[in-house]
């Protein structure tokens, strides 16, 4: 039959406890009974939006050192979830229930942690607590004929990516810049017959299992008496899970007790081309080099001021290559430290990356362009303006993004999620406030003590080695190019269809007389 929810009876109420509202009481923390911590910010940003997400510690990587298809099963475990359904029905069945309720949640399993995440309108919040109540307490029971339905969708998903070239061309990336590390490998299609269904429901309830571990945050038109209400009915009434069993991985409260992924950036420059047939012969290439932020105290400085160092190259290049090159139709230029090891003992490893779109015959000269502005603003810095304009950008963008729900969401998560985190609530500390306070703190200073000297050293300290990168570039195969081109030209001269056609097959039909004759030629030769 299909899969369904068993569910048990319903818990006990619980409570909220060790309520602490900031100074200006904008930002207000509290522990609930059953040891999730609660998190919440009232706003009239919007009358009709509350955004929330919840999050903890551990994930994939925990199970990185089973044997393979327990590795893959992790990897696939939210994926199999949301087709068997994680409320505990059919994902039809939950669209059915909330028909006419604006209300999403979403979940997600990552390398290093876990989570849930939505928004919903103040009227329909009851309506999210409850689908995140069933979200902890429902059971995943995958039926036979469900199971054979799945398994062919992600056969059908599996052979779909190697066919998308933008899919090809960030796996391609990714496997540079992580030296072709197992855990970060695609699945292929041999290897979906190791995963085992049961195995990865298994685990996904278990990474959404104990509330104790979870932190939940929310933004948006609250009324805290009405919160408060769900809270205790639906959050804290939620019992806690019970220890890992049947080959499921432990999920440290620490992060520095975390499982790590090995994953080093190459030591010397690498460079590939990904060629494939796509619609419009438009190229992508990404340069990326590595980066590193010492632990402590100063982490946050650092990866602020490398953030804005960022931003004037990007906008350097923009003026380079756009306005005076005239080669690029759009640049980018960005920081990642997905692949950073979790423990906050660790140095903070990630990759600066570059990456625009533009003629394939121009890939060579972008890509010198890029290294040359890099050692110009080593040898000179920016100029006053590129600094000045950094300075007020930077104030403007934060001025209208404090004004969003998202953005204080994404604020307090990671203030609590900081590899140097606040005292929790309830420990006797200043609690999530001092981290939002120590940001702030941080985003002032560095754009008042911003000069060109300083962002000097910023791109000296942090690319040293201009000779250690990777440059992967995705470039449409030579019939996409003629087809382009031959479409092009029927534009231009308003050729009808079938002309376009008969040029193309002639072309094809030159090239494959050329091609049949040097074979012919050269196994005569190698008869001789």
């Amino acid at each position: 039959g299909p899969s369904g929810a068993r569910r048990p009876p319903p818990p006990p109420r619980g409570s909220v406890r060790d309520r602490a509202a900031s100074p200006d009481g904008g930002v207000v923390e509290c522990v609930l009974s059953n040891g999730m911590k609660v998190c919440y910010k009232a706003t009239r940003f919007l009358d009709d939006e509350v955004q929330f997400k919840g999050f903890a510690l551990g994930g994939v990587s925990q199970v990185q050192h089973a044997d393979s298809g327990m590795l893959l099963s992790a990897k696939m475990s939210a994926r199999i979830a949301d087709e068997v359904g994680v409320f505990g029905v059919p994902p039809g069945d939950v669209l059915d229930m909330i028909a006419g309720m604006r209300v999403s949640v979403n979940t997600e399993i990552g390398t290093y942690s876990r989570g849930f995440a939505g928004e919903c309108s103040p009227s329909d919040l009851e309506a999210a607590f409850q689908m995140l109540h069933l979200l902890f307490r429902s059971q995943l029971l995958p039926s036979i004929e469900g199971l054979e339905v799945l398994m062919r969708m992600m056969r059908e998903q599996v052979d779909n990516q190697f066919r998308d070239p933008q899919a090809v061309f960030a796996q391609r990336c990714l496997s540079l810049v992580t030296s072709d590390a197992p855990f970060y490998r695609p699945i292929k299609q041999h290897e979906l017959s190791q995963v085992d269904a049961d195995y990865a429901c298994a685990f996904f309830k278990h990474c959404f299992s104990d509330p104790s571990r979870f932190t939940l945050v929310l933004s948006g038109n609250l009324d805290e008496a009405v919160l408060t209400e769900y809270l205790e009915k639906y959050i804290a009434s939620i019992p806690a899970g019970a220890n890992a069993s049947g080959g499921l991985p432990d999920m440290p409260a620490e992060r520095d007790a975390l499982s790590s992924v090995v994953a080093e950036f190459p030591s010397a420059r690498r460079c590939e081309v990904v060629r494939m047939s796509m619609v419009d012969p438009l190229c992508c290439t990404k340069v990326t080099l590595p980066v590193e932020i010492a632990p402590g105290p100063e982490e946050l400085e650092e990866r602020t001021l490398l953030g804005h160092a960022m931003q004037v190259l990007e906008s350097r290049l923009v003026e380079r290559m756009r306005f005076e090159l005239g080669a690029i139709y759009s640049v980018s230029a960005s920081i990642d430290f997905s692949f950073a090891n979790p423990s906050s003992l660790e140095p903070l490893a990630g990759t600066a990356s570059i990456s625009f779109t533009c003629d394939p015959s121009d890939i060579s000269q972008l890509v010198a362009k890029v290294f040359s502005e890099l050692a110009a603003l080593q040898a000179e810095g920016p100029t006053q303006q590129d600094v000045e304009t950094r300075v007020e950008i930077s104030q403007r963008e934060h001025e209208t993004s404090c004004k969003h729900n998202t953005w204080w969401l994404e604020r307090i998560a990671a203030a609590y999620t900081s590899r140097h985190p606040p005292p929790a609530a309830g420990g006797g500390g200043g609690g999530v406030q001092a981290g939002l306070d120590r940001m702030e703190e941080v985003r002032v200073r560095v754009l008042r003590d911003l000069t060109r000297e300083r962002m000097r050293g910023v791109y000296v300290s942090y690319f040293r080695d201009l000779d250690r990168y990777t440059v992967v570039s995705l470039r449409p195969t030579l019939y996409t190019r003629v087809v382009s081109a031959l479409r092009e030209k029927a534009r231009e001269t308003d050729l009808p269809p079938e002309a376009v056609a008969a040029t193309l097959l002639g072309f094809a039909l030159g090239v494959g007389a050329v091609l049949a004759v040097a074979g012919v030629r050269l196994l005569r030769a190698w008869r001789r």
